[in-house]
């Protein structure tokens, strides 16, 4: 695809359960502006895929919606985000085999640390309140998706070590 050719983009955003309407009266303004401004579409994902689950999982509906709807780019950016009207269109900047997301947190403020946390002492988190990738690396959203189905194995299975192990592999065997 050339990059004067059009490229089908949608906006994804998260408010299941309406998420606090005095904000998002603020916020989606903005965020229908940016996407109008880039020539993209405005989704907000308002339906719950993953009942059960905490709510940032429903993030990951956007592997099957943006296959569904035939996104060439795929856009995440949370509902109580503040989008500058001067933001520019990132897809002009990002190599299609590249994912970009604000991934500068303080690990703190995300997780409990651990020993490597510990081990690599720069306190970097990674988050997914902004998040941009092509049609190529829509499977930034699919794994989160094999995560939830081996943590809900997990739950299911117990603490059996060599059960799950042999689940692991039996998984990795038939994904390769």
């Amino acid at each position: 695809m050339f990059l004067w050719e059009a490229m089908k983009k949608t906006i994804y955003t998260l408010n299941v359960g309406g998420y606090s309407s005095e904000i998002t009266a603020l916020t989606y303004p903005l965020l229908e502006y940016y996407a109008r401004k880039i020539e993209a579409e405005f989704y907000v994902i308002d339906t719950a895929g993953f009942p059960g689950w905490p709510i940032t999982y429903e993030k990951l509906q956007i592997f099957e919606l943006s296959k569904k709807r035939e996104d060439d780019w795929i856009i995440y950016i949370d509902s109580d985000a503040v989008v500058h009207p001067e933001t520019i269109d990132w897809t002009y900047f990002l190599p299609r085999d590249t994912v970009a997301h604000y991934g500068s947190d303080h690990a703190a403020v995300r997780w409990r640390y651990d020993e490597y946390f510990a081990r690599d002492g720069r306190h970097i988190s990674s988050c997914n309140w902004n998040a941009v990738a092509s049609s190529w690396c829509r499977d930034l959203w699919q794994w989160g998706i094999f995560f939830l189905w081996l943590w809900r194995l997990v739950e299911i299975v117990g603490q059996n070590t060599w059960l799950m192990i042999m689940l692991y592999q039996e998984i990795l065997l038939n994904l390769g």
